[in-house]
């Protein structure tokens, strides 16, 4: 069974990468830099902003989430078609946590709906940065 937790790590580890991704994006190599640069900071940033409601959330149903800090990442150049990738790759990861922690608590609880409903938005939200941001681009 995964814990809120483990999807709170996971979320650390991606911003991280995106983060990693936003300053070595083609590194300033033709016209995609610029919108890759600004998509992987919309990125990273919309994961850092729902952390700590992942996090609130983990203590509200009894985890204790590690919440040491995650090692840089060395930098590394990134084409366009390999940072997309790795955003398609990591968000298939997280909606894929999110979804079976969303199953687990399927009892008729209030702390069971508060858990969906939170899930719900992070699950809802991902799904569309996936399809609309990254998989558009994908597929130019």
């Amino acid at each position: 069974m995964a814990n809120i937790a483990e999807l709170a790590n996971k979320m650390k580890e991606t911003e991280q990468l995106f983060h990693s991704i936003h300053f070595g994006a083609v590194s300033g190599e033709g016209s995609s830099f610029d919108g890759l640069h600004l998509l992987f900071s919309d990125l990273y940033t919309d994961l850092f902003e729902k952390y700590d409601d992942v996090i609130e959330l983990a203590y509200s149903v009894g985890e204790t989430p590690a919440l040491g800090a995650i090692p840089a990442m060395p930098y590394k150049k990134f084409t366009a078609p390999e940072a997309l990738k790795i955003a398609e790759a990591e968000y298939g990861k997280l909606i894929d946590l999110a979804v079976k922690l969303f199953n687990d608590f399927s009892g008729n609880t209030a702390n069971d709906i508060a858990v969906q409903d939170l899930l719900g938005g992070l699950i809802a939200g991902w799904h569309k940065e996936l399809n609309y941001k990254i998989k558009h681009r994908l597929n130019k």
